[in-house]
């Protein structure tokens, strides 16, 4: 899968599952999921987290998109950016492999998250170790 000019292989590639894809289509291609989890975010925008455990993948659907996928996150440690498996990587060694990254929040006791300059990736750490990788819209 490339997310604009970010190379990511993910364990779901050969299903070619995209942002922007309607719920029906999703689930036409993965079945249905584990689970759903449905939150009230805001006044104006409910999502649905869609997991799918046997592929290690969260799935989120927007009312502000229409319901459309608009974000995928990747905890399979077969998840790799320029073939660098990262999912479970420390983040000291992280930053010295990826050193573009910077960090998108303040650090919390939830963890946090680094984004790539000018992409929608985000590597999410808690406990001091990568535990996915998301795109979104």
């Amino acid at each position: 899968m490339t997310h604009e000019n970010i190379d990511i292989l993910t364990n779901i590639d050969q299903y070619n599952i995209t942002l922007g894809l309607e719920r029906n289509d999703v689930r036409s291609i993965l079945g249905e999921p584990s689970s759903i989890d449905r939150y009230d975010i805001s006044e104006d925008n409910d999502i649905e987290c869609w997991n799918y455990d046997s592929h290690q993948l969260e799935l989120i659907f927007e009312t502000d998109s229409g319901f459309k996928l608009a974000k995928m996150s990747f905890f399979s440690k077969e998840t790799r950016y320029k073939n660098i498996a990262i999912v479970g990587m420390k983040e000291k060694t992280l930053l010295k492999k990826i050193p573009e990254l910077y960090l998108e929040d303040e650090k919390d006791e939830f963890g946090y998250s680094y984004e790539f300059p000018g992409e929608n990736v985000l590597i999410w750490v808690d406990a001091k170790r990568v535990e996915n990788i998301s795109i979104y819209c």
